[in-house]
């Protein structure tokens, strides 16, 4: 009720800022709210098929389904059809992401990704993610090396010091390791807050919600 009756504040006769989306009863949304499955405007206006259908998501929070309605990330391979037309839970593509063991021949990435123990430190980022090259030493071995973590000894002679999960190596010292802000970096299933933590991260929800152990806050 105090949204009836208003003037236009903005100029072109617009009753939002620019950085806000205007629904067609004049209600002010976040731009990140359009094309999510949630009727924020109220008016489903914020939902129509004709924006939604070239709308492009914001892709490090969001997920853009295969008809372009955008989806928080943490709801990606939930097992729930949040797309409305199952792209969110593709199993043979987007949510093969379980990483298989590595097996004994095997070097272990930071991206969980396996590679061939004779890739390590040969200069080539095998990994993706240069865990196989960052941490190369070529002398001494893991017992006199002083990784501060994990440690591979290698068979040509040196070792490669590598992190456990939350953490990457250091550029600037490759012994040692520094914590990956999984908040800022939006790599968390947080549905509300998120809190970094060394090593790993916390969820927590806005008043009112209670939290899930999958992160998701529900009422």
């Amino acid at each position: 009720s105090d949204e009836l009756n208003c003037s236009p504040r903005f100029p072109e006769g617009r009753y939002c800022p620019p950085e806000k989306f205007e629904c067609d009863n004049h209600l002010c949304v976040e731009m990140r709210d359009l094309c999510d499955g949630s009727n924020d405007c109220y008016d489903n206006s914020d939902e129509r098929e004709q924006l939604c259908s070239n709308y492009t998501c914001n892709t490090l929070r969001r997920f853009q389904c295969n008809n372009h309605k955008c989806i928080p990330l943490y709801q990606k391979c939930d097992g729930v059809d949040n797309c409305g037309d199952g792209s969110d839970e593709n199993n043979m593509t987007i949510c093969s992401h379980t990483p298989r063991p590595c097996i004994f021949t095997e070097y272990r990435c930071a991206n969980q990704k396996c590679i061939p123990h004779n890739k390590i430190c040969d200069h080539e980022d095998d990994c993706g993610d240069m865990s196989d090259e960052l941490g190369c030493h070529t002398e001494k071995n893991c017992t006199t090396g002083g990784c501060e973590q994990t440690c591979t000894n290698l068979k040509e002679g040196g070792y490669v010091c590598h992190c456990s999960k939350g953490f990457r190596t250091n550029p600037d010292n490759p012994k040692t390791c520094e914590d990956i802000d999984e908040c800022a970096e939006f790599s968390h299933n947080c549905s509300h807050k998120c809190i970094n933590i060394n090593g790993t991260y916390g969820c927590y929800c806005h008043d009112g919600f209670i939290l899930e152990v999958t992160g998701i806050c529900r009422m």
